[in-house]
C-alpha cells in the first residue's frame, strides 16, 4: 500500500526539526494538548503481591511496538520466561495475554535492570493477543527459538496492578528473562460496530481523506514514500476501521522516517569523505564501509536495514490512538496527525 521514493533533499531533516520546534514554541494554539497526555505504570523491582479474588489476571508481554486490534501477529519465542508463559497458556486453555508498549534497549530487548529509570514503565492500555497457532521449532533452530507463535489481536485491556514486577528485572546468566509478568487487568469493550459507523458517516472521515490526499501530493513533489494512490486512500477511509487506518498511518510514517534517516546518514558519510578528500558518494554501492568511523558505520548499517531511530515524538501520538475511547476519538487524532504533517511539508516546500 506504500510507494517508496528516494530520501528527501539534503537539509530537509534539520529544517523539519527547526519547524517542529518553532511550531511547538510559537504556535501553541495549533498544538494545545498535543500530543495528548498518556497514562503509564512506572515499574520498580518490588516484591510480588496477591491478586484480588475477583480480579481478571492475564500474562503481560511488553514490546517496544504497537500491535493493532484486528491485525495478526507472529512472535518468535526465545526467553525462558515466555517459553514458560506459552506452556502455561496451553495448560490453562486461556490462550490470551496483554501486550503493552514499553521502551527497550537498542535492538528491542526489554531488560529493565539495564534501562534508565525513566524508561521502566508500561503504557496503561495494551492490546489483547489471542494465541491461534503454536509451532515447536527448537529442533530446527538448535533451541535458539522454542516456539513460533501466531496470534490475532482482539481488543484492548487496561493494566490495573502489576503482581510480580520483578519479572521485568531478573535474568539468567545469558541475560534472558526467567519469569513473565502478570497483572490485574480490565478488558475494554471494543466490539461495537456502530462505533466505526459513526466515524465513517462523520465529517472526520472526509477530513482524513482530504488530508491524506494532500499529503500524497506533497510527498510526490519531494519524492518521499507515500500511500498507494488517491483512489486507494478513498477506498481505505470508506471501508477500513480506524484501527486499520492507524496501522496504515504507522507504516507510512515508518517508511518516511527510514527514508529521511538514510538520506541524513548518507549526507554525513559524504561530508566525512569530502573532509578526507576521498571522493564523493555518487554510487553508495562502491563505498568501503570498513573505512568509516565506528559510529558512522553503525548508523549507515541501521539506515540500510530500514530501521529508523524512533523516539517519543513517534510513539506517543500513536499510543494516544491506542488509548482513545472510541472510533471518533481515533479519527480526530488521525486527522490531527495528518494535518500537522501536511503543514510541516508545506513549509518545507
Amino acid at each position: 500500500g506504500l510507494r517508496a521514493g528516494p530520501p528527501p533533499r539534503s537539509g530537509s531533516i534539520a529544517r523539519r526539526q527547526q519547524l517542529w520546534r518553532r511550531c511547538k514554541s510559537d504556535c501553541a494554539e495549533l498544538f494545545s494538548e498535543w500530543p495528548p497526555e498518556l497514562n503509564w505504570l512506572q515499574v520498580a523491582d518490588d516484591a510480588s503481591i496477591e491478586a484480588a479474588g475477583n480480579a481478571t489476571v492475564l500474562p503481560i508481554f511488553p514490546l517496544s511496538g504497537i500491535e493493532w486490534p484486528g491485525s495478526e501477529v507472529q512472535l518468535n519465542i526465545i526467553d525462558p520466561a515466555y517459553r514458560r508463559m506459552y506452556d502455561d497458556l496451553l495448560a490453562s486453555g486461556a490462550r490470551r495475554f496483554v501486550v503493552p508498549f514499553t521502551r527497550s534497549l537498542p535492538g528491542g530487548r526489554v531488560r529493565y535492570a539495564e534501562m534508565l529509570a525513566e524508561d521502566r514503565r508500561l503504557h496503561e492500555i495494551g492490546t489483547v493477543l489471542q494465541l491461534d497457532d503454536l509451532k515447536e521449532v527448537s529442533g530446527q533452530t538448535g533451541d535458539a527459538v522454542k516456539y513460533v507463535a501466531k496470534h490475532s489481536v482482539r481488543g484492548r485491556a487496561r493494566l490495573m496492578r502489576l503482581l510480580n514486577p520483578s519479572a521485568l528485572f531478573k535474568t539468567d546468566e545469558r541475560g534472558n528473562k526467567i519469569d513473565y509478568l502478570r497483572a490485574e487487568v480490565v478488558l475494554l469493550d471494543d466490539a461495537d460496530d456502530s462505533d466505526e459507523e459513526a466515524f465513517n458517516s462523520s465529517s472526520l472521515a472526509s477530513q482524513l481523506d482530504a488530508s491524506w490526499k494532500e499529503l500524497y501530493s506533497l510527498a510526490e513533489e519531494v519524492d518521499e514514500p507515500r500511500f498507494g494512490g488517491r483512489e486507494a486512500i478513498s477506498d481505505w477511509v470508506a471501508r477500513l476501521s480506524t484501527w486499520d487506518l492507524a496501522q496504515l498511518w504507522q507504516q507510512l510514517q515508518l517508511a518516511v522516517r527510514a527514508s529521511r534517516e538514510q538520506k541524513r546518514v548518507l549526507g554525513d558519510v559524504k561530508s566525512w569523505l569530502e573532509s578526507r578528500e576521498e571522493g564523493d558518494l555518487s554510487d553508495p554501492s562502491l563505498l568501503d564501509a570498513s573505512s568509516l568511523p565506528e559510529d558512522l558505520r553503525e548508523a549507515l548499517y541501521r539506515s540500510q536495514q530500514g530501521v529508523p531511530s524512533l523516539g517519543p515524538d513517534f510513539w506517543e501520538p500513536l499510543l494516544a490512538i491506542v488509548a482513545s475511547e472510541d472510533a471518533l476519538g481515533r479519527g480526530r487524532l488521525l486527522v490531527r496527525m495528518a494535518e500537522e504533517e501536511v503543514r510541516l511539508m508545506q513549509d518545507l516546500l
